[in-house]
């Protein structure tokens, strides 16, 4: 069915057909291969655009029966649109970014097990004035219009103010991910070690109504422990603390300069504590809130110099940079 889509779009060309001596494969599932058939990834209209004006063929698969043209074209590029990781001649990753407007583009993977995360952060080696400008930005396109990944809840300015946050999730699949302590055992090690203060619980939109059974135990608003969904920009605003396994929301805390303890390998962990135990939950809570962070200059450094921005004029001429030291020549536009 992809592949008579892909026909009758005419955007790319068929799949599992070789017509040109040199190919770009884009494999995607589900909703994202249907944004990308739709045209609505600017990512991949930018690159696909650049490309045929080069005479090389863009050609798309639906990832799940799209991985044997890996074997059947081992000189061309593969674009494989996945948070799985792996690792391939010629195999470039790439997803959204957890903010709109940003991409990876990465060797191994994307996200919480990208080779962003292997990378040493220097907060002297970026340009201040520059770092917070892009801050103010953020503040105004996702705070300023309370958006997020998922839709969020209107807004409350009636939660309690020093909170810590706790943003929850279930990890799937299992295999794609390091997670050092499991939920429970988090909220439960964060409840107790609180020290009075307030603590706000939020189910990721996914959760399972099994988990939310399950977190609802907690709430006990009388005693300082709400479990709600409010927006995370206002739970954000009126927290000291967040904690979490591997949220991007904790990401997403930065731009409200929020500190973070994570309890799971993440991308971002440069600007956060990460607790390897229950044991050491107490300790990383103390520390992240001991700690000036360098919100902007990580935020900078992070989004503006490892992600890429297909708006942003600079786009091909970074992208092609990167399809060229895989091995697949792409020259930038001229």
């Amino acid at each position: 069915m992809a592949n008579l889509v892909l026909t009758k779009l005419g955007r790319f060309r068929p799949a599992l057909t070789r017509t040109g001596p040199r190919n770009i494969h884009i494999m995607a599932q589900e909703a994202r291969l249907e944004a990308l058939l739709a045209g609505k990834l600017l990512f991949f209209e930018r690159l696909r655009t650049h490309a045929e004006s080069l005479g090389i063929h863009v050609h798309a698969y639906d990832l799940r029966g799209g991985a044997a043209q890996l074997d059947r074209a081992p000189d061309d590029l593969h674009l494989l649109v996945t948070d799985r990781p792996g690792f391939a001649p010629g195999t470039l990753f790439t997803t959204p970014h957890y903010l709109n407007g940003y991409w990876y583009c990465d060797e191994v993977a994307t996200r919480h097990n990208s080779t962003l995360r292997l990378l040493p952060f220097n907060p002297a080696e970026i340009d201040a004035e520059a770092a917070n400008a892009l801050l103010e930005r953020l503040k105004r396109k996702f705070i300023g219009n309370n958006r997020s990944k998922f839709d969020q809840s209107h807004r409350d300015e009636n939660l309690p103010k020093d909170l810590i946050a706790i943003f929850t999730q279930e990890i799937h699949p299992a295999d794609q991910n390091v997670i050092h302590v499991d939920l429970m055992t988090m909220i439960e090690t964060v409840l107790t070690h609180r020290d009075g203060r307030p603590v706000y619980i939020k189910p990721h939109p996914l959760q399972s109504d099994a988990v939310r059974r399950q977190l609802m135990q907690h709430h006990n608003p009388a005693n300082g422990v709400i479990v709600g969904d409010a927006s995370i920009h206002d739970i954000l605003a009126n927290a000291s603390l967040c904690v979490t396994q591997t949220s991007a929301v904790a990401f997403e805390g930065f731009v409200h300069q929020v500190p973070a303890v994570l309890c799971g390998q993440t991308d971002f962990h440069h600007n956060g504590v990460t607790a390897r135990s229950a044991g050491q939950i107490p300790q990383a809570m103390a520390m992240a809130t001991a700690q000036d962070w360098p919100y902007a200059a990580y935020l900078y450094w992070h989004l503006e110099t490892q992600c890429l921005a297909p708006r942003a004029p600079d786009f091909l001429e970074r992208l092609c940079a990167r399809i060229t030291a895989k091995g697949f020549d792409l020259p930038p536009p001229r």
